[in-house]
């Protein structure tokens, strides 16, 4: 005779999450408290600084709409040039300069072949953007400290807006401060994330926890289950009667 498994109905999961509703609850609260104390300890605070420049192409002797079409033509070589390993190298030497990082680090990443390492850190954290049609380019630069990232930007515009007709004839004469790197302000370093990421996480193992509990659990606590074992239908339970004393008759 060929046992007939059927698969768990609504009513069926709706029963073994109602009766480990417990296991479910405690598996939430302790993984999503895990990772509230993770982002709020663990993950350190990151802050933004920006500042912008500007694309004259006056000196190019571009003037009128034929500036504007000339100086929305730079931003693609503008961007490629800020991300060039030769630049980031120049900022990198500009932020030792400044103690943002100590010489005798610096030297010794250079002499392993780990600066590439380093000038990589500067690539991640900075980014550009414009609005369309516009020749003013905003730069950002991220980090973990406030005041570096300060710098940085700073560092960059300065270099950006100093390159000599030796080292890029192009973009020489070509990029002027439109606003300092003024402040810095904290951003969103992925704390919401880390906890939500935590809750749905303590969801999953204690759902995951009361299914394979009941699933591998095979005892009968039901005609329904007699059924389906031996395929057949149930006449009639017996149900336990207690005498007067209080025990259950066998």
């Amino acid at each position: 005779m060929n046992q007939e498994k059927d698969g768990l109905t609504l009513i069926d999961i709706w029963r073994i999450i109602k009766k480990n509703i417990l296991i479910i609850i405690i598996s939430t609260v302790i993984a999503t408290a895990a990772a509230i104390v993770y982002a709020f300890v663990m993950v350190s605070p990151k802050y933004q600084a920006n500042g912008s420049v500007l694309i004259d192409t006056s000196s190019k002797k571009e003037t009128g709409t034929d500036s504007i079409i000339a100086g929305l033509r730079y931003v693609p070589t503008l961007n490629d040039y800020l991300y060039e390993e030769k630049f980031l190298t120049e900022v990198a030497d500009d932020l030792t300069n400044k103690g943002f990082y100590d010489t005798d680090y610096i030297a010794k990443l250079k002499e392993n072949n780990r600066f590439p390492t380093l000038l990589n850190s500067l690539k991640s954290n900075l980014s550009i953007s414009n609005t369309e049609n516009s020749l003013i380019v905003k730069i950002y630069f991220s980090s973990t400290e406030g005041e570096f990232a300060q710098a940085a930007v700073q560092s960059i515009i300065n270099k950006i807006t100093t390159i000599s007709a030796d080292e890029y004839e192009l973009l020489s004469g070509v990029i002027k401060e439109a606003s300092s790197a003024s402040g810095y302000y904290s951003v969103n370093n992925g704390r919401t994330t880390y906890i939500l990421i935590g809750f749905a996480g303590g969801l999953f193992i204690g759902l995951a926890i009361a299914f394979i509990k009941e699933l591998t659990n095979n005892d009968i606590h039901s005609s329904n289950d007699v059924e389906k074992i031996v395929d057949a239908k149930v006449l009639g339970v017996i149900p336990d009667f207690e005498n007067k004393k209080g025990e259950k008759d066998e």
